[in-house]
């Protein structure tokens, strides 16, 4: 069953099976290229496809979770990134007062 194999195997062989058929059946697409940069480029192409899907598109429109409320924020990885921050602050991490009177301050001036 293809849902137990780990997509970046099954990436890498739909990659060789491309190349393969157009070596074998369409080698006037490619005519000055070998084998290896054919499966290097349909590779590279297929993940580049396979990293969108499931950054972008699947979280998006095809997950069951995409109806759960999100931050109200149109990139949550900003928000996120955002929070963090605010939650360094309150805590007073890092410590000002040590970065004030650090050695190595005293050094870069």
């Amino acid at each position: 069953m293809a849902a137990d194999i780990p997509a970046p195997f099954l990436v890498i062989g739909i990659s060789a099976a491309l190349s393969m058929v157009n070596i074998f059946f369409f080698p006037e697409t490619f005519p000055d290229t070998t084998p290896t940069e054919l499966f290097l480029l349909f590779a590279s192409v297929n993940f580049g496809l396979w990293g969108i899907w499931q950054a972008f598109i699947y979280p998006t429109w095809f997950s069951p979770l995409r109806s759960l409320p999100r931050p109200k924020v149109s990139f949550p990885y900003l928000a996120a990134k955002r929070d963090f921050d605010l939650l360094l602050t309150q805590s007073g991490w890092p410590p000002s007062h040590r970065l004030r009177a650090s050695p190595l301050r005293k050094t870069l001036g």
